[in-house]
């Protein structure tokens, strides 16, 4: 496990994981459609070997191991404990011999290749060394095997993730961090299109693209509710040294944030990626 990626380890081993945990089966839903983009751009074929990178609670690796059949195999990979507790339980269904769970730093993952494809649903963005982390990716796929993942353009182009923080960083008087460095660890890691290309051929990656790709999510009122409560135990830390007064005031202010998106009978709030491909 690199030591260089510590501190996320521990975020999505925590904290992090934990409030992820708490919602997985709403959050697969809401970013099910970009997943299957990306799946769909890696197009794996029957009886392939494919890794999942930062799998979490495992639902990819299972779309997965249905396109790749019986007689293919998908190795999901994470560093959260409690999301691959989940993972190891959806897996239990019928029809999921194929499908393995690793607890480990994906930056590894070559001791478990090779692998035919790497695929990842937002779980890319987050190596402290991003050239290094897909280095370690590509030594894991096998020649002219293919890469295909999804992950998020810039802040301010995906209300869906920043509204309810912006609204709880304003009640608690946190500033605004700053922009992070470009391929910092975090969401928005590769919000430029250009530093995915670079870092990808810095890896070793080759034919690389990126597509671009919008929607609007419709919240209606049971699940604006599950956003409220999401939004809420992310910010954990940011509540925890906020007074009590804060911390009571804060679901209200976080739907009153998003409220101001509702439109036609929902609250829309739109999202915009990044669809990526490459071949090793």
């Amino acid at each position: 496990m690199s030591l260089d990626n510590a501190e996320q380890i521990a975020y999505w081993s925590g904290s992090g994981g934990a409030a992820w945990a708490a919602s997985a089966a709403r959050m697969d839903r809401e970013l099910d459609r970009l997943g299957v983009l990306a799946m769909d751009a890696l197009a794996p074929a029957a009886g392939s070997a494919v890794l999942d990178v930062g799998c979490g609670a495992g639902m990819t690796t299972m779309q997965l191991a249905r396109r790749v059949g019986r007689f293919g195999r998908v190795v999901g990979v994470d560093v959260s404990g409690p999301l691959l507790s989940i993972a190891r339980q959806r897996a239990a269904e019928p029809g999921m011999a194929s499908v393995d769970f690793v607890e480990a730093d994906a930056q590894d993952a070559g001791i478990w290749g090779p692998f035919d494809a790497v695929f990842s649903r937002f779980g890319v963005m987050f190596f402290a060394d991003p050239a290094a982390g897909f280095a370690g990716l590509r030594q894991a796929a096998s020649p002219g095997g293919r890469l295909g993942f999804v992950c998020w353009q810039s802040r301010a182009d995906n209300p869906w993730f920043s509204v309810a923080t912006g609204a709880i960083e304003a009640l608690a008087g946190t500033r605004p961090q700053p922009p992070p460095d470009p391929g910092a660890p975090g969401p928005f890691a590769f919000a430029d299109a250009d530093l995915v290309r670079r870092v990808l051929r810095a890896g070793g990656w080759r034919d690389v693209r990126v597509q671009p790709e919008a929607d609007e999510l419709a919240l209606d009122d049971a699940t604006l509710d599950e956003r409220v409560a999401f939004a809420i135990r992310q910010a954990g830390a940011v509540l925890a040294e906020a007074p009590a007064t804060v911390r009571a005031q804060a679901p209200a202010r976080v739907r009153e944030a998003l409220e101001a998106f509702r439109r036609d009978g929902a609250v829309r709030l739109r999202r915009a990626v990044w669809v990526v491909t490459a071949r090793a």
